[in-house]
């Protein structure tokens, strides 16, 4: 069985042992994803390598290399002062997993009712990408979970200044500006009928608003390969998962479980508007907002009041996910995952 299906099991069975042990667990859950993603050879993930190169010539950078590149000025210092310091690749990868999973594990520890299936749908979903693919946007992704407690605390300035830090090494990251006021839109039942058509009637002009935003992203950094950023056979196979999810999210008494826990309607309105950018093909702008999906599952699930009919679902919805994250890590050969260490 493939290391990345083993750690699926894990998730799950250390979920049910450490139950009422939600501290634990979540720590447990956060070394483990931390040591896969930060040891991994620079063969795994599909950008991992083209990074390793970049740090390598980043350990020969002067002040003024980093301003004349094209790759985002913040990434780059961040990079070149890194290398300078400890100049090991793997240790480079090692900080940044550390970086991302214990932003997340915070919101995991504040927000979410149960972190089992957070952590779940987080690692079938995400994982591949925020794991072993991205370096920049992982880094912009963990600052813009670092602001989501702003947006409850309703402090403008403090949130502002982390958008802007996470687009100063990922450009799309200003995407997640806006977050501050469509997080906090009340949840009704005209408000999700009206977003649902508006998602219809984005998905119906998919690629005018497709070649729109990646024009707009070409035209503000002058890198054609945010053109690359488009990807409708990502919004294919997401459309279904998105679809489901907010159904499921919708139909469940929504009004029970925003009664029961207020916060989820920063999720919600998350995983709405995740849901509107997947259908468009914007895969990386998409991320940015649709990990909203890791919390409002649980919420639903925790609010749900037939707890014999919950737990049968939930044994249909574990199997449901093993075989969607099998088919993922196998379409992208991640089921061939090594360490730095080991070779092929």
């Amino acid at each position: 069985m493939p290391l990345l299906s083993v750690c699926y099991i894990l998730i799950v069975f250390l979920g049910i042992l450490l139950k009422n042990h939600r501290t634990a667990y979540i720590v447990t859950i956060t070394t483990m994803l931390t040591l896969i993603s930060g040891l991994r050879h620079i063969d795994i993930g599909l950008d991992t390598e083209v990074y390793y190169s970049l740090f390598e010539q980043s350990k020969s950078f002067g002040i003024d290399i980093p301003l004349s590149r094209d790759l985002e000025t913040g990434y780059l210092w961040f990079q070149m002062m890194f290398s300078k310091i400890f100049p090991s690749f793997h240790f480079f990868l090692l900080f940044i997993a550390v970086f991302f999973h214990v932003a997340f594990a915070r919101v995991v520890h504040r927000y979410s009712p149960d972190p089992l299936w957070s952590y779940l749908f987080y690692y079938v979903l995400f994982f591949s990408f925020y794991g072993v693919t991205g370096l920049r946007q992982t880094i912009a992704a963990a600052l813009c979970l670092m602001a989501i407690p702003f947006i409850e605390k309703k402090k403008l300035i403090p949130f502002i200044i982390l958008v802007m830090l996470a687009t100063s090494f990922h450009t799309i990251a200003i995407v997640f500006l806006p977050a501050y006021f469509l997080l906090q839109i009340k949840i009704s039942r005209p408000y999700l009928v009206i977003a649902s058509i508006g998602i219809a009637i984005m998905m119906i002009l998919q690629q005018t608003i497709l070649r729109q935003v990646t024009d707009f992203f070409v035209n503000l950094t002058g890198d054609e390969h945010y053109d690359s950023y488009g990807n409708t056979r990502f919004a294919i196979l997401n459309y279904a998962i998105y679809t489901f999810t907010l159904t499921l999210a919708a139909a469940l008494f929504f009004r029970k479980t925003l009664k029961k826990f207020p916060k989820a309607k920063y999720f919600y309105n998350s995983m709405l508007i995740g849901c509107a950018l997947v259908i468009t093909g914007l895969q990386r702008l998409t991320m940015f907002y649709s990990i909203g999906t890791c919390f409002v599952i649980p919420y639903v699930m925790d609010a749900f009041e037939d707890k014999r009919f919950l737990r049968f679902a939930q044994k249909i919805m574990i199997i449901a996910l093993f075989f969607l994250h099998y088919k993922s890590i196998t379409d992208i050969w991640l089921d061939r995952f090594i360490f730095f260490w080991q070779s092929w």
